[in-house]
């Protein structure tokens, strides 16, 4: 009865091999495109303002418009973000620590962004 032993249970918490290492590993990677997201959101904003009709840092879209504007361009930019804290939560779900330094970083990336539009935008 020697061979026959059963496989033990992983404990709760504990790291499992293979997924872990994956959704890490595509938390990283989705965090690395944040400079990809942060472009694409200038040129959609810029795109829209000259698709209005207005000439990006000279004109001041009223208020509706601008809302419009800044909501298209913020799209583009959080998509990176919010898939890197996604796979890093199932990562730290899984029992992978790191994962909490990933989600910090793109929690952190996923609000400070936003902030410094909404910021900018009331004080001028």
């Amino acid at each position: 009865m020697t061979g026959t032993q059963k496989p033990e249970k992983p404990q709760p918490g504990t790291p499992q091999s293979g997924k872990r290492d994956k959704a890490l590993l595509n938390a990283w990677w989705a965090l690395a495109f944040v400079p990809v997201g942060f472009f694409a959101a200038f040129a959609v904003g810029e795109g829209l303002m000259s698709a209005m009709g207005y000439e990006p840092g000279v004109d001041e879209p009223p208020g509706l418009q601008t809302l419009i504007i800044s909501v298209a361009a913020l799209i583009p930019y959080l998509v990176a973000p919010l898939l890197s804290l996604r796979w890093a939560l199932i990562a730290h779900r899984q029992g992978y620590r790191a994962g909490t330094v990933t989600a910090a970083i793109a929690g952190a990336l996923a609000v400070a962004f936003p902030l410094q539009m909404l910021i900018a935008a009331f004080v001028g």
